[in-house]
């Protein structure tokens, strides 16, 4: 069984069809050959939280939405993510702190967000310092 899902990352709210029907390609009388296909769809632009039952699926999430909307929730600052979570939304974002993260991080669970809070702030303050700059 091969299930798809689409993590969207957009700035915007997914608008786009979440099942097959709604593209409208079905010619009139041939409704009951077809398979309905629904749209596996998780957006990580959104404070919706996926609740998937399984730490190391629910962290990895968990960090995706992090990493895609630079923001970190307070609740989230001292939690400890699974490390193979967090290895793969490193390989999912490429982003080179949580890889570092992960290099000095010894088996089990690993305390990300305040790394994360940090780099995010270091961010904000080198976009700000170049507006000064610029303007």
């Amino acid at each position: 069984m091969i299930l798809t899902v689409v993590l969207y990352v957009g700035e915007s709210k997914w608008n786009a069809a979440k099942r097959l029907s709604e593209l409208e390609i079905i010619h009139p009388g041939f409704e009951d050959m077809f398979n309905e296909f629904k749209l596996n769809l998780i957006e990580l632009n959104t404070n919706h939280k996926y609740n998937t039952g399984e730490k190391a699926t629910q962290d990895f999430f968990d960090l995706l939405r992090m990493i895609y909307r630079k923001q970190i929730l307070k609740e989230d600052l001292d939690r400890e993510f699974n490390r193979d979570a967090l290895y793969f939304a490193y390989v999912v974002t490429k982003n080179k702190e949580l890889l570092s993260i992960y290099q000095k991080s010894e088996k089990g669970d690993v305390r990300v967000c305040r790394a994360l809070d940090e780099m995010f702030e270091e961010s904000t303050n080198k976009g700000i310092q170049m507006g000064i700059k610029q303007g």
